[in-house]
């Protein structure tokens, strides 16, 4: 029989993305035409998708706890793995706690994983994006 090395109701820390601080501005590409013209010809924007906006907002990266609801046994090949369910997340059992991973049993190794996270990643703390 199949063990699972976490419990339903166990709790887990992952790192997300949040972003805030949002504003609206002018598309600088079409400048807010919705339109760009290449070479003499009329396209939809390609930076603002034709909304003639930017949506831009800053971003950091913050640790959320949730539970584990469940799990589910699967059969890959030869292999079997333990996928758990964490919020709306799926996340195989060899990915907790794993250095590439951003689920963890404890707040603390969240936290040295996300210090590493911001000391690595390249500071871009705004985004223009349409949502």
């Amino acid at each position: 029989m199949i063990q699972p090395k976490y419990e339903i109701g166990q709790r887990m820390y992952h790192i997300i993305e949040e972003r805030y601080d949002w504003q609206e501005k002018e598309c600088y590409i079409c400048e807010g035409t919705t339109m760009a013209d290449i070479k003499g010809e009329k396209f939809s924007c390609p930076k603002c998708n034709g909304y003639g906006v930017l949506n831009i907002c800053k971003k950091r990266y913050v640790i959320k706890g949730e539970v584990i609801n469940g799990y589910d046994v699967r059969k890959i090949n030869d292999d079997i793995e333990i996928v758990y369910h964490i919020g709306h997340y799926g996340i195989e059992e060899k990915r907790i706690n794993s250095s590439g991973g951003y689920f963890f049993t404890s707040k603390g190794r969240a936290k040295t994983a996300l210090e590493k996270l911001e000391f690595h990643a390249a500071i871009d703390t705004s985004s223009s994006q349409n949502y």
